[in-house]
């Protein structure tokens, strides 16, 4: 085992009071490794300013060097690439993040993570901190804002696929369809026609822990998981003109066409 890795290793057994921890000054995101604090901190960067670091395989693009790092394994045959496997269950992966995710399965509600301020519980460390925005002022949210119009959002991934609307069809990178001529701008849209051209047997299925509803596509189990939510457990949408308040985001421009209609007639 080489002397850095055993290093790092070691800090899973101290508390962040017996470290010299890493919190980002954007959000209060805390950890004890710095590889974890660059890889966040990028989250919060300008990736127009950042330089496109491609692959040497394919056209594959991006910005962010843990996403080149993760596309190369693509490339490489099953037996060349590093196996990260549950001690726990039979899974395994290639991606060291997937396995971090996935021991989640195994927690305990004990061990789950909560919200000090409403009691909200989440195995993922991740969704407590997306969690965590919603007790916070809307003047204390960070905003993302769009350079060519008056969108905002407290999401970075929201206002990347909004930009995409002022692009021109060459300026934008597509996603295509290695079995058909589907083409789309939408990485999402492009996994969710590929399980069309899949076994279905084979394809995974997302199950929700409070029904029987199960979906091939994560996205709408994650969609549907706020039917078992209050409003106070997640980030609403409100309409400037009355008291409507949803927590489906693509339900608010419908709404508003209520009071243009009043406005014409």
């Amino acid at each position: 085992m080489y002397k850095a890795s055993l290093k790092t290793h070691l800090l899973t057994h101290k508390t962040y009071d017996e470290v010299n921890s890493y919190t980002c000054p954007t959000c209060g995101f805390k950890t004890k490794y710095k590889r974890n604090f660059d890889n966040h901190a990028a989250r919060h960067q300008d990736t127009s300013k950042l330089p496109t670091l491609s692959c040497e395989l394919c056209k594959y693009q991006t910005k962010l060097k843990k996403n080149l790092e993760s596309h190369r394994t693509v490339h490489k045959g099953r037996s060349d690439v590093k196996k990260y496997n549950c001690k726990l269950c039979p899974f395994t992966t290639k991606y060291k993040n997937s396995i971090a995710g996935h021991y989640a399965i195994h927690m305990s509600e004990e061990d789950m993570y909560k919200c000090e301020i409403c009691g909200f519980k989440t195995k993922w460390k991740a969704y407590l901190n997306k969690h965590l925005v919603i007790h916070k002022d809307i003047s204390e949210r960070e905003k993302y804002k769009c350079g060519n119009c008056d969108f905002q959002t407290t999401r970075k991934a929201s206002l990347k696929i909004h930009s995409l609307i002022h692009k021109t069809r060459s300026e934008v990178k597509w996603y295509t369809c290695t079995a058909c001529d589907f083409k789309t701008m939408y990485k999402q849209n492009l996994d969710n026609h590929m399980v069309r051209h899949k076994d279905m047997s084979k394809v995974p299925k997302y199950s929700c822990e409070s029904c029987d509803y199960r979906t091939m596509d994560k996205t709408r189990l994650t969609r549907h998981l706020l039917v078992h939510k209050d409003f106070s457990e997640v980030e609403t949408y409100k309409c400037g003109e009355c008291n409507y308040e949803t927590k489906y985001k693509e339900h608010l421009p419908s709404h508003a066409l209520v009071h243009k209609k009043r406005i014409g007639s």
